[in-house]
Order: C-alpha cells, then sequence, then structure tokens
C-alpha cells in the first residue's frame, strides 16, 4: 500500500471517530465461516498500524456499556463486512 492510501485511510477512521458513526456487521456479507465484525451497535474508538495494515479499533455500544468488548479488525475488512447502522 502507498503511503498516500495509508493515509486517506486513516484520515477516513479519524472522520468515523469525530461523527460517532455507529457501525454493525452487514447481513448480507456473512457466509457460512467466521467473518470479522460485531452485530449490535458498535463505534469506532481508535487505529493502529501493524506492519503497514491500518486496524479500525471498535467498541461494542449496544446494551450495558461496562461490557468493554473492543475488537480490532483490518481496515479493508471493516469497509468490506461492516455498514452504517
Amino acid at each position: 500500500m502507498t503511503d498516500d492510501a495509508a493515509f486517506k485511510e486513516v484520515q477516513q477512521i479519524r472522520s468515523w471517530i469525530s461523527k460517532g458513526i455507529v457501525w454493525t456487521k452487514n447481513p448480507k456479507k456473512t457466509k457460512a465461516e467466521p467473518t470479522p465484525g460485531i452485530y449490535g451497535k458498535n463505534i469506532v474508538t481508535s487505529y493502529t498500524t501493524i506492519n503497514d495494515i491500518n486496524y479500525v479499533l471498535s467498541e461494542y455500544i449496544d446494551g450495558q456499556k461496562d461490557l468493554g468488548y473492543r475488537e480490532a479488525v483490518k481496515f479493508s475488512d471493516w469497509i468490506e463486512y461492516m455498514m452504517k447502522a
């Protein structure tokens, strides 16, 4: 991935965080085998980069917030398997 493409991904993630967008797993993208993402209400809280791959860090907010369920998903998987709620 080019530096420019990686930077654009990070800018997009930052935009989701600042807007407080709520996400859920896209039911049309599920398969028989497990796929990345979390059903229910999720918000993007941060991001990290590992080996030049951007990961979206999210928190499950459906129901009790003290459950503290969090997940890290590759940016490309987030785009493919998640959708705005």
